[in-house]
Parts: C-alpha cells; sequence; structure tokens
C-alpha cells in the first residue's frame, strides 16, 4: 500500500494516523493441545515483525512480490522461535499491498474456510497458496501464526455487492500444526473501497493455551468493536493487531496509542506494523496492560526487525513474567535506502481551548464544552530552550472529516511554532529536546461514558515507560450514574529533581457512545491498500 500523507481535519481527508485496519469474521476457536506448549508459569513468550515492504526490482509485479514478503516472513518465524517465541504476528497489508482495484483484491485474495481446517496440505498448495504457506510456517516451527491477507465468499442474498462477492480485509490465525483456528473481517475499513464491510460484527475470540486471544485491524482500534467490547466484557486476554498505522501526533502515533490503549483496557496487545517512516509508519510492540509493562521497535529509519517479549497468558493474573525482550533485525530480500525523515501527520486543533505554559508559574488550567484539565509542573529553568514552547489544550468535540468520532481530551503538548492558537505547524519535533521537566501532574474530568488511554511520551518520539515509577496512571470513577469521572498522570518525582525532556502528556478521550454511525467513504484521495 503505497500511502502517501493525509488529512482528516476540518478540511477533508484525515491522514490520520490510524491508517487502514482490518476486522474480524468469526470462527469459533477451541482450545487445542499442541507440542511446545509454554510452562506453567502463567507466561507465554510472542514475537511481532516490525515489516519492510518488499517490492521486486525486476518487474515481478505483484506476485513476485508476495513471494518476496513471504520468504521475509519465514526468516523472521525462524528468528522468532529460535527466541522462544510462541507466536507471532505481522501485519496487515504486508504480504498483498498496493493492489487498488476490486478487480485486484478478488484476483489476490482466497477463499477461506468458515471452520478448523488443516490448510498446510497438498490440496490447498496452489488453490490457496498464501494461507498453505502461513500454515505450512505455523506447522514448521511449531508456532501460532497471525497474519493479514484477503478472503473472499460468494454472496446470494438481496444486500450483495453487485459482483456476487464480499472481499473482506482479514486478520487470520493458525495453530501450532498449521490448522486455521479462526479469521477476522476487518469491521472498519479506512477508505479501502475494494473491500467489503462485513455485514453483521465479528466478535472473534478463541480459547488456546496462551490464552484467550481476539483480533482486529488497524483503524479498528479507534472504535468500540471488536477490541473494547470484548475487554470490558471480560472475555479475552490478548488481542492480536495487524497493522499499517500513519502517526498524528500528539496522541496517535502508532506505538503510543497502541500502549495506552492496551493500560486503558488492561489486556495484552501484541501489533505489529508496517515499518515506512516517510509516510509516517512506524511504531510495533508487546504490551502488557494489565501489569504496565511494553516494548516497542519505532525506530526512524528502513529496517525490518522483529521484537520477542514475555508476558502474562492471563492479562489480569498475578503472573510474574519478566519481559526478557529482544530486540532483532530481519535480513531484507530487497533492501531499500536508510536516509530517510520520519513524516507524521499533526492533529487539527480547531475546537480546542488551548493555553501556553509560562516556564516561570506553576500551574495552568483550562475547560472546553464541560471537559476540565489542571497541570501542575516544575520546569528546570536552566534548561529552558526559547523556542520550545508548551501549550495545555482541552477538546470536547466530534472531530471533522471523512470518518468522525467523538473525543475528549488533556494534553501537555509540545509546539514549536504556533502561528494561532488553533495552529500548530508542527507538533513535537523529530529532533533532540533540550528543556526539561522537574515534575508534572495532569488530571482531568471527563464524562462518565468517557473511555480515556494515557501516555508520556519523550525526546524523538520515544514512549516512556511506567517502570520505576517514571510516570503513573491513576482514575477516579464515580458512581454510577454520576456525569463525571477523573483521571490523573503524574510524572517525576517532585523531592528527586530529575529533570526529563518530555514532547507529550496526554489524557486522550474516545466517547464511543457519542459516535456518529460508522460508515465506508472514499476519503479523496487514491489510497492503493
Amino acid at each position: 500500500m503505497n500511502r502517501t500523507t493525509w488529512w482528516l481535519g476540518s478540511i477533508g481527508v484525515l491522514s490520520l494516523v490510524v491508517i487502514a485496519c482490518l476486522v474480524a469474521f468469526v470462527i469459533p476457536g477451541s482450545c487445542i493441545t499442541c507440542s511446545d506448549q509454554p510452562s506453567n508459569t502463567g507466561c507465554f513468550r510472542a514475537a511481532v515483525l516490525d515489516h519492510v515492504h518488499q517490492s521486486s526490482r525486476n518487474g515481478g509485479g505483484t506476485k513476485e512480490n508476495i513471494k518476496l514478503n513471504l520468504k521475509l516472513y519465514e526468516t523472521a518465524a525462524k528468528t522468532a522461535k529460535e527466541q522462544g517465541a510462541d507466536i507471532i504476528v505481522f501485519p496487515e497489508n504486508g504480504i498483498v499491498y498496493g493492489i487498488g482495484s476490486r478487480a485486484n483484491a478478488l484476483k489476490y485474495g482466497e477463499v477461506l474456510p468458515e471452520s478448523k481446517t488443516s490448510m498446510c496440505t497438498d490440496s490447498y498448495a496452489s488453490s490457496h497458496p498464501i494461507a498453505y504457506q502461513l500454515a505450512c510456517l505455523a506447522k514448521e516451527h511449531q508456532m501460532f501464526v497471525a497474519a493479514d491477507m484477503i478472503d473472499v465468499q460468494t454472496c446470494q442474498t438481496k444486500s450483495c455487492p453487485i459482483d456476487k462477492k464480499y472481499a473482506f480485509n482479514t486478520a487470520v490465525l493458525f495453530d501450532r500444526n498449521g490448522y486455521l483456528l479462526g479469521k477476522y473481517h476487518k469491521m472498519h475499513p479506512f477508505g479501502e473501497l475494494q473491500f467489503n464491510v462485513p455485514p453483521k460484527d465479528e466478535l472473534v475470540v478463541i480459547e488456546t493455551e496462551i490464552g484467550r486471544l481476539s483480533m482486529q485491524v488497524c483503524f479498528d482500534l479507534i472504535y468500540n468493536k471488536p477490541g473494547v467490547v470484548l475487554a470490558s466484557q471480560d472475555k479475552i486476554d490478548t488481542m492480536l493487531f495487524p497493522t499499517w498505522w500513519f502517526d498524528e501526533l500528539p496522541f496517535l502515533a502508532a506505538s503510543q496509542y497502541q500502549m495506552s490503549w492496551a493500560f486503558g483496557n488492561k489486556i495484552n496487545l501484541l501489533a505489529s506494523n508496517i515499518h515506512l517512516v516517510a509516510v509516517g509508519s512506524k511504531g510495533s510492540g508487546i504490551f502488557a496492560g494489565g501489569h504496565g509493562q511494553f516494548e516497542v521497535i519505532s525506530e526512524p529509519d528502513a529496517k525490518a526487525r522483529i521484537l520477542v517479549a514475555t508476558l502474562p497468558i492471563n492479562a489480569r493474573s498475578d503472573a510474574q513474567c519478566s519481559m526478557d525482550s529482544k530486540k532483532i533485525e530481519v535480513p531484507q530480500m530487497v533492501p531499500i535506502p536508510s536516509n530517510v525523515i520520519y513524516n507524521y501527520q499533526m492533529m487539527n486543533l480547531t475546537e480546542n481551548t488551548v493555553k501556553k505554559l509560562d516556564p516561570s508559574m506553576e500551574a495552568i488550567s483550562a475547560c472546553d464544552g464541560g471537559v476540565c484539565c489542571q497541570l501542575n509542573y516544575q520546569m528546570d529553568q536552566s534548561s529552558i530552550k526559547s523556542d520550545e514552547e508548551y501549550y495545555l489544550i482541552v477538546t470536547n468535540r466530534t472531530r471533522p472529516g471523512a470518518y468522525p468520532w467523538t473525543e475528549e481530551y488533556c494534553g501537555l503538548v509540545l509546539c514549536p511554532h504556533m502561528t494561532k492558537l488553533d495552529t500548530c505547524k508542527q507538533i513535537s519535533s523529530n529532533n533532540p529536546l533540550q528543556t526539561k521537566f522537574l515534575y508534572a501532574k495532569l488530571s482531568g474530568e471527563f464524562s462518565s461514558e468517557t473511555h480515556v488511554y494515557p501516555s508520556v511520551i519523550g525526546s524523538e518520539h520515544k514512549v516512556l515507560p511506567k517502570d520505576g515509577g517514571l510516570w503513573t496512571y491513576e482514575d477516579e470513577k464515580t458512581d454510577v450514574g454520576a456525569k463525571k469521572q477523573k483521571f490523573f498522570i503524574t510524572f517525576g518525582n517532585k523531592e528527586e529533581r530529575k529533570s526529563y525532556t518530555i514532547s507529550t502528556i496526554g489524557l486522550y478521550g474516545r466517547v464511543y457512545a457519542r459516535d456518529p454511525p460508522y460508515e465506508q467513504k472514499p476519503l479523496g484521495e487514491s489510497i492503493p491498500l
């Protein structure tokens, strides 16, 4: 998918962060007995690929590209198994990409079965070449494999597409023996008009020896189904998340939002992303949301890598699982130049209340549409750089654009070039920051139905860990029926007098109950997915 940057702001298409995501179609999974099971410590080991598309340089076209990308997958899976991985997750559009048209979606899609089926058999080798190779990858390395492909199904009802076929952007899961355990059809395509929206909700839950697994794809992470609904009902432990995400600052960069989503929903998240920094795509991670632990890959280069780490089978259990993370480069079949610049999108600050921080002061507050925010802070006066200006931003709005949704948030953000209070030409910076904070506490009062996702971002867009108490997150939820709830992020320690660079502290809230109905629409620009 050769994506250019888009803007989902009031002007039109939101290049949003979030770009194309898959939605899942449910095959009821069963807990199967597999060899090489995880130990009885209550932990398992997972891997995700931060993938660089492999493209033929000899004019081989899509078929050749598919072969090259599957070859890289083979290397990644072998390396992951050597690190003890029980499961590996591959990204959205990692195998088939840049197809653009409906005809190509049908051409490169495969008719996937609806029930648990062994697909590493000769009968599938020619008819289902992609599913066959993924299934055999799982069987060869005795590990679960989650990936993204195109599922094509015939349709006979009156509401069918004109060609009597469904083509779905689909997440699939194979077990250690090459059986297809489940598939999920992306419920919220971001544009992607070559694909269909599934006719009914797909809330996939698959019971395995490494916990209760589900799947969603990219843009699904913005909505309450499937992930938020399943997590709130305590039906899953781990969400498998193939994605091709386009970063939008200050709240919706890939690793940032993955972390805050996992923390906010208190479940595990295994996120595999496309790595293409020129269009703002970087950031894969493994998140133990119930334990406040994570590891990410988010480098501003052009290298493919796998991340391997250990996390609890039961996301909300007391199991003590040392992450023991490893980041390993995966050799590319067709290397690409590394002299690229990370180009990210920036949020449109219209309908925000924006106030500038005074470095000599220690408190600031603002309200917008009933959302009220307070920031208490201390800045290291010796470190202050005059063009590194910080602002408190607050909103309660339905975001404009092709795909509107309702958000409430409080944020401390860096904006070196604020021309007007609603126009920041550059949120954050690719360069190292100099201004430091000794302490900051951001508190926000939100409506009772808001789901709030916390994050703290340091210099050069690095997601800062909670380990060692660097920052803490608390909620003060009110009784049922109350109209408000409060959330707090505390960063640093007043007594220790240590200082840190920060680009963002965010309490990003989603009000799913007030979202306009989702409707698949063109984005106004060609997005070859």
